[in-house]
């Protein structure tokens, strides 16, 4: 029970930044000119440089060569989870314009955005080599299978071909480019001067309250008139907080994990759905107004969530 309520002052910690960003949103604080820049703040900046920071403080080059070991769990979950999410989309005759957006659904997460200082709420710093990891899975699988599905869920998906390139240069994104960074500094062990760390530690600290207050604001915007819980919404939010996790919860006990590892990896496959699929979809004139309310709708459904994979990880 200890470790049950010790786990939960995480999930309160992320509710009350979370709470905030809404407050401030609804005061008009907040606003659809501001919040632009709060995500190239966080996306450009503060986060590569807070990933380089966290891996070169928290670790040393045999660590991080036994962690990369791991990258199989999160790979394989979620291939696993992208064949279940198929014949799902199929059995029950998902709409074709939303068919690509509930199948990506299932097996991608928003895992950098929101998961990272989720995460980094519930376990500390340590988490982010973890996260990082489930972070490369996932965005690999999008760019390139997810995009695919949805841009063939689209009207203009049946005349444009997937373009691998495009797809690529999505691959190599700022958060990404400052994990490699960080594990090409660990690796190599380059030594960095004491003022770029303390550089790095203060801009990075900016990180996690302004993502968890972006959240905030995304919610705020959400109108419960717009949560419409039809068939391919419930398949949409089954996807996303049911197969998953569980397909992360059947491999664990394969493979040898460590147990941050292991928490921070469940925790991910529980994220909300990616916001980058509303634009996707509006890109290939799939229906983006579902992809939207489905992404606001498992914000909303993972303040609730959390707590119970955080119970799950405990027993």
């Amino acid at each position: 029970m200890d470790i049950i309520l010790q786990s939960l002052q995480g999930v309160f910690v992320v509710i009350a930044v979370v709470a905030l960003g809404y407050v401030l949103s609804v005061r008009g604080w907040i606003t659809d000119t501001i919040a632009p820049f709060l995500v190239k703040l966080v996306t450009f900046v503060s986060l590569p440089i807070y990933l380089w920071y966290g891996m070169y403080k928290n670790f040393s080059k045999d660590s991080m060569m036994t962690l990369i070991s791991e990258l199989a769990v999160p790979a394989l979950s979620i291939l696993i989870a992208f064949v279940i999410g198929g014949i799902i989309v199929y059995v029950f005759n998902v709409r074709k314009d939303r068919r690509g957006i509930v199948w990506t659904n299932a097996f991608t997460a928003n895992t950098i955005f929101i998961g990272l200082p989720v995460n980094v709420a519930l376990f500390g710093e340590a988490s982010m080599p973890s996260v990082m990891l489930y972070y490369m899975a996932n965005t690999t699988f999008f760019w390139t299978i997810g995009t695919y599905l949805i841009q063939q869920s689209g009207s203009r998906g049946e005349t444009e071909g997937i373009s691998i390139f495009r797809a690529l240069r999505k691959l190599i994104s700022p958060p990404l480019m400052g994990f490699l960074v960080g594990l090409a500094t660990v690796l190599f062990a380059i030594p960095i001067p004491k003022f770029v760390t303390s550089t790095a530690q203060m801009v990075g600290a900016m990180t996690t309250p302004l993502a968890l207050m972006y959240i905030g604001y995304e919610i705020s915007k959400v109108s419960l008139d717009e949560l419409k819980l039809d068939k391919d919404m419930m398949l949409g939010i089954i996807g996303r907080f049911l197969i998953c996790p569980a397909c992360i919860l059947i491999l664990l006990p394969f493979f040898a994990v460590s147990d941050m590892s292991r928490q921070v990896f469940i925790i991910q496959g529980a994220m909300p759905a990616m916001t980058l699929m509303t634009i996707m979809a509006k890109s290939y004139d799939a229906d983006s107004q579902f992809a939207a309310t489905l992404s606001f709708a498992t914000i909303l459904l993972s303040l609730v969530l959390i707590p119970l994979y955080m119970y799950l990880i405990s027993a």
